[in-house]
């Protein structure tokens, strides 16, 4: 990234840095007519449990958790401290998919992913 902004200084060209995990949410689009909400977690593996990921509004790609590496577990936790989980249902992204939907279903909420 740090090459690519010198290139863009040098050059006089704009350059928006965009994050990994924001970039592969962006890449799903959800058309929903109706109640429950959809929640997009793109997540990226980082082994023993772990991954590096972020939770966004799938109808507005607004950040509800930032990106940053999470426990899948804690990462639950901490989406389920922020809204009612059974009022959303999920899609899950990325090569994380597996860790965080086992997150999930040991959660209890299994229902929910998509």
């Amino acid at each position: 990234m740090a090459f690519v902004k010198g290139l863009a200084a040098v050059n006089k060209i704009p350059c928006v840095p965009v994050s990994s995990v924001e970039a592969l949410a962006r890449s799903v689009e959800v058309i929903e007519t109706e109640p429950p909400k959809t929640y997009l977690i793109a997540s990226f593996e980082a082994r023993n449990n772990r991954v590096f990921a972020g939770v966004f509004k799938a109808d507005d790609y607004m950040r509800i958790i930032p990106d940053n590496a999470y426990n899948s577990d804690e990462l639950i936790e901490i989406l389920n401290k922020l809204t009612n989980l059974n009022d959303i249902s999920f899609i899950v992204l990325g090569n994380g998919a597996e860790t965080v939907r086992k997150a999930i279903e040991r959660d209890g909420f299994d229902k929910k992913v998509k």
